[in-house]
């Protein structure tokens, strides 16, 4: 390989890196509707604690390819709503003191939106299944939740992915109703948590741990996993 070729690759990389990390996506420290619906107690027990970012090893990639994919979504939903009214996009909203930005919600069909990005093989196998991650679910069904609380009228609600590596013919919907009830259980889940020490919270390690913010194997003040991340 070519050594000037290589150094550039590396600089660009870093350049890149840097800028994911101080996203105010990656930086906001409070809990939001994405993470509530975490399957490991004890991440949701540091987000809950307001513990800085402790890893610094993950590869910030998808996230920005699926954060330029939100922002031309939005552009193109504000263009179609064309100051109308109908579409609400990327707008803020607040269910008992947890606080998010919803994608979309159409005010005429009534349905929140939350787009996903992902490669196409992974949307195949969520469309054989039927069945939606347990943890975008309640993400979603948190955003409507605080739709409702600001007096909008929810009835459905829906997670779009979209592939990273296909074609739109490979788009995918999920759909569902509006179901209030499991925001609640969430809510309740992360006031059972608040000012638990994180490290005494039990840990539902995964294959997910490397994306973690406080995941350390190597101990410190985060979580050290306990090795099933790299199967």
């Amino acid at each position: 390989m070519d050594p000037q070729g290589a150094a550039l690759a590396r600089w660009v990389a870093e350049l890149i890196y840097q800028r994911g990390i101080t996203a105010s996506r990656s930086l906001a420290h409070r809990v939001g509707p994405s993470a509530l619906g975490t399957a490991c107690d004890r991440q949701l027990a540091y987000a809950a604690s307001g513990t800085p970012r402790l890893n610094f090893e993950a590869d910030p990639w998808a996230a920005l390819v699926g954060n330029a994919i939100h922002t031309w979504q939005a552009e193109l939903f504000r263009a179609l709503d064309a100051g109308s009214g109908r579409f609400l996009v990327e707008s803020t909203v607040t269910y008992r003191n947890v606080s998010g930005t919803a994608d979309l919600y159409d005010r005429r069909e009534r349905i929140a939106i939350d787009w996903k990005t992902t490669k196409k093989n992974k949307i195949r196998t969520i469309r054989r299944s039927g069945k939606a991650p347990q943890n975008y679910v309640t993400q979603l069904q948190t955003y409507g939740a605080g739709l409702a609380a600001g007096g909008e009228r929810p009835e459905r609600v829906a997670l779009v992915w979209l592939p990273v590596d296909g074609g739109l013919g490979d788009i995918f919907a999920w759909v569902a109703p509006f179901d209030q009830a499991i925001a609640d259980a969430a809510v309740d889940r992360l006031g059972s948590l608040r000012g638990l020490p994180p490290r005494s919270v039990a840990a539902t390690p995964s294959r997910l741990c490397a994306w973690c913010d406080w995941y350390q194997p190597g101990g410190g003040q985060g979580c050290p996993g306990n090795g099933e991340e790299a199967r």
